[in-house]
C-alpha cells in the first residue's frame, strides 16, 4: 500500500478539525483546571511545611522529627491534590465522551437524517446518545480500553510516584543541612505545573492519559452498533512525523506503533488501545450510499430506528 497524500489529505484534514481538534479543546480545559490545582498543592505544600517547621537550619540532633514532619506535610498536600484530580479528570471524562459524540453527529449527518426524517425525532436519538455517554463512560473505557485500571487505582498508583519525588527531594534538603524555608521552596518548586519531571509530569501524564482515553473508548465504542459504520480507521496526528517508511506504505516493526496503526483499518470491535500521550484519533468508516439506501430501503435497520429512540 502507498499513500498518496493528494488523495488522503483532504479527507484526513477533515477529520482531524471534526475529531482531533474537538478532543484537544477538551484537554486544553483540563490542562488548565490540573495546573490550577497543582498550583494550590505547590503553596499548601510551602506554607504547611513552614508552619511545621518554622524558618530556621535543620538541625542534626532533631533531623529525624523534622523529616517526618516535613513528609507528612508534603504527603498531606500530594493527598489533597490527587483527591482533586480524582473529581476533575472524572469529569472529564464524560466531557471527552460528549465530544466524541458530538464528532460522530457530524459524520453521520447525512445518514441520520435519512434514518430519522423528522427532525424531532432525530433530536431525541442524539440526545439519548449524550445521555448513554455520559453514564456510561466509565464502562465503556474498562470494555473498549484493554489495559485500562479502574481511575482510583490509577490515582493511587501517581500519587505513590509523586510521593517518592516528593521524598527524595526532602531527603536531599535534610542532608545538605538546608534552612525548612529553602526545603519548603524545593517541595513547592518540585509541584509546581511548570516544572519538568516530578510530581507535575505525573499528574498532568495521568490527566492527559485518562482523559484520552475516554475520547478513544466512546469514539470506538458508539460506532460498534450502528450498521452504516463499516470499518474504523487509525489516523495520526499532528504530532507523529511521516516517516519515509509510513509514506511508503511500510509495515516494518521498525517504525513507531501509531504509524503501523495507520496503515490498517479495524474491525468496529477490533481497535487497538493507546498509549499514554498518544493524540491520534480513530474515526470511522462509512459503507456506500447505495448499499445503505438499499438496505434501509428492506427494513434491515427498523431494529436499530426502534431501539434508539
Amino acid at each position: 500500500m502507498t499513500i498518496s497524500f493528494e488523495d488522503s489529505e483532504p479527507s484526513y484534514r477533515r477529520q482531524k478539525r471534526n475529531w482531533l481538534f474537538r478532543y484537544l479543546g477538551v484537554q486544553e480545559k483540563y490542562d488548565s483546571l490540573i495546573d490550577t490545582a497543582l498550583r494550590d498543592a505547590a503553596d499548601d505544600a510551602e506554607e504547611s511545611i513552614r508552619a511545621r517547621l518554622g524558618d530556621e537550619r535543620i538541625g542534626s540532633q532533631i533531623r529525624s522529627y523534622q523529616l517526618r514532619q516535613a513528609r507528612t506535610a508534603a504527603r498531606d498536600s500530594v493527598r489533597n491534590l490527587f483527591s482533586r484530580l480524582y473529581g476533575t479528570i472524572k469529569a472529564g471524562h464524560q466531557d471527552a465522551a460528549l465530544a466524541a459524540v458530538e464528532a460522530g453527529f457530524m459524520d453521520d449527518a447525512r445518514f441520520l437524517r435519512r434514518l430519522f426524517p423528522n427532525a424531532q425525532r432525530r433530536a431525541l436519538y442524539e440526545d439519548s446518545m449524550r445521555q448513554s455517554a455520559t453514564r456510561g463512560v466509565e464502562a465503556m473505557l474498562t470494555r473498549i480500553v484493554i489495559s485500562h485500571k479502574p481511575l482510583s487505582k490509577q490515582v493511587y498508583q501517581t500519587r505513590a510516584l509523586a510521593n517518592g519525588s516528593v521524598d527524595r527531594i526532602i531527603n536531599s534538603a535534610l542532608a545538605k543541612g538546608d534552612s525548612a524555608a529553602d526545603l519548603a521552596k524545593a517541595v513547592a518548586s518540585s509541584i509546581k505545573p511548570d516544572t519538568p519531571g516530578g510530581v507535575a509530569y505525573a499528574a498532568k501524564r495521568l490527566g492527559r492519559t485518562e482523559i484520552n482515553n475516554a475520547f478513544h473508548a466512546q469514539s470506538v465504542g458508539q460506532n460498534e452498533d450502528k450498521p452504516w459504520v463499516d470499518r474504523m480507521s487509525w489516523n495520526l496526528s499532528g504530532s507523529h512525523p511521516y516517516s519515509a517508511a509510513w509514506l511508503a506504505g511500510s509495515r516494518d516493526l521498525g517504525i513507531e506503533y501509531c504509524e503501523r496503526m495507520s496503515l490498517s483499518t479495524y474491525g468496529k470491535s477490533q481497535v487497538p488501545s493507546k498509549h499514554p500521550n498518544c493524540l491520534c484519533f480513530c474515526a470511522p468508516k462509512m459503507m456506500d450510499w447505495t448499499t445503505f439506501e438499499q438496505r434501509l430501503l428492506l427494513g434491515q435497520y427498523n431494529r436499530y430506528i426502534d431501539e434508539n429512540l
